[in-house]
């Protein structure tokens, strides 16, 4: 997938809905696809659901410290088959601190981030 690398300064963590900040990923007409980078901490699957909703392309979630990557998986709540598990349509993936950190640096250099 190409596209373009989009980091939210306002919600890096992407625990909270884009919606209450007013950002859009939604591609624009002939435009790129927008991906997400989010920094680690919180539920994963929420942090999907968050880009989902606000027009994501994708989202890689940076882990937050050095260790060998692992599977990501539903948070344990009571309701962990929460009904929008089953909506996310958005690849998503936890990539390691470092890449992570490099994306998050790049985008603040070459102002990438909303």
């Amino acid at each position: 997938m190409v596209g373009t690398v989009l980091y939210p300064k306002a919600n890096p963590k992407a625990c909270k809905s884009f919606e209450d900040g007013e950002i859009s990923f939604k591609t624009k007409l002939r435009g790129m696809p927008i991906f997400v980078p989010a920094d680690r901490d919180f539920y994963f699957t929420l942090k999907a659901w968050n880009a989902h909703n606000a027009g994501a392309a994708a989202i890689r979630v940076a882990d937050d410290r050095i260790e060998p990557l692992i599977t990501m998986d539903t948070h344990e709540e009571e309701n962990a088959q929460a009904d929008y598990l089953q909506n996310i349509t958005i690849p998503s993936a936890l990539i390691s601190k470092a890449l992570g950190d490099n994306i998050r640096k790049s985008c603040l250099k070459e102002k990438w981030s909303i």
